[in-house]
């Protein structure tokens, strides 16, 4: 009887930690200026300016490396950006045979009026197709 309790108790406990580490999932609060790694689907939190901003989706085009493309394409995202309750929708792109770090890859659009400046859509595609849609996710700066 001992060990059953003992049991239903060790899984009460573990279940209870578990629950606490996916009420945390979404990303800490960062600051305006900070880069971010956002993944797809996920959640940003800047506290001191009440925004959220959600990164919803991503179609991508852009030519995969070590192929030859007539056109270098192009990877669209969608975010979700909420300033006290109120959501606005922003798209923006990546070019693409383009894999700078300094944000040249990427463009950026403003609302809420605060301006996201994408830096670009990662992982950029490889042929044979080995990125599976749940590793996507972006670089991004947000500033007022």
């Amino acid at each position: 009887m001992k060990i059953i309790l003992y049991s239903f108790f060790v899984l009460f406990f573990v279940n209870g930690l578990n629950k606490c580490d996916h009420e945390n999932h979404d990303q800490d609060f960062v600051n305006l200026g900070d880069t971010i790694e956002l993944p797809i689907n996920e959640v940003v939190k800047f506290k001191s300016e009440n925004l959220e901003i959600k990164f919803e989706s991503t179609s991508d085009s852009r030519c995969p490396l070590n192929v030859n493309c007539i056109q270098a394409g192009k990877a669209k995202i969608v975010l979700k950006i909420t300033k006290d309750g109120n959501a606005q929708t922003l798209n923006l792109e990546s070019k693409g045979l383009c894999q700078a770090e300094d944000g040249s890859c990427g463009s950026e659009g403003a609302a809420h009026g605060y301006t996201v400046k994408l830096i670009n859509v990662y992982p950029y595609p490889t042929e044979p197709k080995t990125n599976e849609a749940g590793a996507v996710y972006i670089k991004m700066i947000v500033s007022k």
